[in-house]
């Protein structure tokens, strides 16, 4: 996904994350995100427009949202991985706008 077709500035954040889609619950490790979605890396991405429940622990605090899986990596790519787009965050929002900011300016 382009830069110009985001609607919210991506920063790096390595942070552990669980995507559960159908099926498959995948532990994974997230590169960059912003508040409308994220790059996590995996060998074995979830294809284009699969649903996927994400969640991550930010301090005491759990965010939980449903997203989408818009984009994936070629195969072979030095950075494996999938782009997933936040749907609709249930808990945590603010924590996550947090860890963000945070992340902005080197402290996360």
């Amino acid at each position: 996904m382009s830069a110009e077709s985001r609607r919210a500035p991506r920063v790096a954040l390595r942070h552990r994350v669980w995507c559960e889609g159908d099926h498959v619950t995948l532990y994974l490790q997230s590169l960059n995100a912003s508040l409308g979605g994220l790059f996590l890396r995996t060998a074995t991405p979830l294809p284009a427009g699969t649903r996927a429940r994400v969640s991550l622990k930010i301090d005491d605090i759990e965010m939980v949202a449903d997203a989408e899986v818009v984009w994936t990596s070629e195969p072979g790519s030095p950075v494996p991985g999938m782009g997933l787009r936040l749907v609709e965050i249930h808990s945590g929002a603010d924590a996550y706008a947090a860890l963000l900011s945070r992340a902005a300016t080197g402290s996360a």
